[in-house]
């Protein structure tokens, strides 16, 4: 969810995901093997919310990402990058009660070999 605005005389529940699976794998017999990855996510990202009565934001990312690389006969280079964030900025207000959860579950990895 991006951008979002919503305002609210009563009580409300907001939840925004965000889910990736990212895997690469880059092989080379005869030259370098490069394998890149960069991947952003944001549950909530600039949340503006108005509510009157009790409020509950629920912010929650996933992900999972892989890159490889195997050379035989020249240099291997694997690079993985995430930007990952639960709840990212706003204007919030809420009369009552408040629940804010953001959580973020990242799982990267990135492995080179070169076989010579």
């Amino acid at each position: 969810m991006s951008n979002v605005v919503l305002n609210g005389a009563s009580d409300g529940t907001i939840l925004g995901t965000a889910s990736g699976v990212f895997n690469t794998n880059a092989v080379s017999t005869g030259a370098d093997a490069s394998g890149f990855s960069s991947q952003m996510l944001r549950g909530i990202s600039s949340l503006n919310l108005e509510l009157g009565g009790n409020g509950g934001i629920n912010a929650i990312v996933n992900d999972t990402n892989f890159v490889g690389a195997q050379s035989v006969s020249g240099n291997a280079t694997a690079v993985a990058s995430v930007d990952a964030i639960g709840l990212n900025g706003g204007d919030i207000h809420i009369a009552g009660n408040a629940t804010i959860m953001a959580n973020v579950g990242v799982d990267s990895k990135a492995e080179a070999a070169t076989i010579a």
